[in-house]
């Protein structure tokens, strides 16, 4: 699962890039914030924790003198291939090297429109291939120009985002054919503290887009502190939790990720697993032999197993069950695997 960060030349995508992940460069992990984690590590005296990730890309900027389109047509589409995730990274603050006033909408609405003219010509280009009469083609292919025609294509031609818009069979075909307006999207308004151009919310839900405010150098300062100091920064401020904590969370959700935990002496670990898996696929996330040799799945709810306060009250109580391979993880699930190899 990957996410692609996009921006204009100037909007702060590699501040940003080095706030979620702490690193510089085209591609990192971002560690995803759970507090559970600590508590898990106090129950099973763990030396270590290890929280989920989630893999973003930096895109590269404009070359000089490069305009919108051709930025977008030869470097962003190109770069959202084969991702799961957009996060747009939209300018909210004066620069001296923008010669444009910041404008977060107007940006987003550039990006999108970009977006959906590529999806646009990539359909028109298909259905010219698809209806070539010399080529004989399959029943497949027959279904798929019915619903690029009467599904995919509408949406496109009335300037509209392919998110959210379609059924299942028709995401298929789409991400078969490589259509990159129907990705799951973020966008953070990467704004300071003398400039404050808040975007359209109402334009935002419109394309399914969820938006958060917050300051990427800032949050990039706040990420090199120490876990002590980071958090003694946010209780000053009454904050909860970082903003920047925030955005993983909604890109962990974009994601349609959920969390299963795993505890022993050596690790307390966070494990990403799409949502609607099974105990035998989250077995094959930790190692390929559990999955392989899978008997059962020792299992107990987090808020449970936290409130039982040890292994042994809750063993005591017969919170612990055993499932099966067919079992659908939940979030949270505390999991202890059974296998044979």
């Amino acid at each position: 699962m990957e996410i692609q960060i996009v921006g204009s030349r100037f909007g702060g995508k590699s501040t940003l890039f080095k706030a979620l992940t702490g690193q510089s460069g085209a591609k990192a992990v971002a560690k995803v914030p759970d507090k559970r984690l600590n508590r898990l590590a106090e129950i099973y005296s763990s030396k270590k924790i290890t929280p989920a990730q989630i893999i973003l890309n930096d895109s590269p900027p404009p070359r000089a003198n490069q305009n919108d389109e051709l930025f977008i047509e030869k470097q962003i589409v190109p770069a959202l291939k084969g991702k799961d995730t957009i996060l747009y990274c939209l300018r909210s603050f004066t620069s001296q090297l923008a010669t444009d006033p910041p404008d977060p909408t107007e940006e987003l609405q550039l990006l999108e429109t970009y977006l959906v003219m590529s999806d646009l010509h990539t359909t028109e280009k298909r259905l010219e291939k698809l209806n070539d009469r010399r080529i004989k083609h399959s029943q497949q292919e027959r279904n798929e120009v019915n619903i690029i025609g009467e599904k995919i294509m509408p949406i496109l031609e009335s300037s509209k985002p392919l998110r959210n818009q379609l059924d299942d069979e028709s995401i298929k075909i789409a991400l078969r054919i490589g259509l990159v307006s129907q990705l799951p999207a973020v966008a953070a308004v990467n704004e300071d503290d003398h400039f404050h151009n808040l975007i359209d919310q109402k334009l935002c839900d419109q394309w399914g887009i969820k938006a958060f405010p917050l300051n990427a150098e800032l949050q990039s300062e706040i990420s090199e502190l120490p876990p002590e100091e980071q958090e003694n920064f946010c209780e000053q401020f009454g904050l909860k939790q970082r903003a920047i904590d925030k955005l993983i969370l909604a890109l962990y959700d974009e994601l349609c990720l959920i969390t299963f935990l795993t505890g022993g002496e050596k690790e307390a670990r966070a494990w990403p697993l799409a949502k609607g898996s099974t105990a035998l696929q989250a077995a094959g996330k930790i190692h390929s032999d559990i999955q392989r040799g899978f008997i059962k799945a020792k299992v107990i709810g987090f808020k449970q197993l936290d409130q039982a306060g040890s292994i042994a009250e809750a063993k005591h109580q017969n919170l612990f069950r055993m499932e099966g391979k067919n079992y659908p993880i939940s979030e949270g699930d505390v999991i202890e695997f059974m296998f044979n190899i």
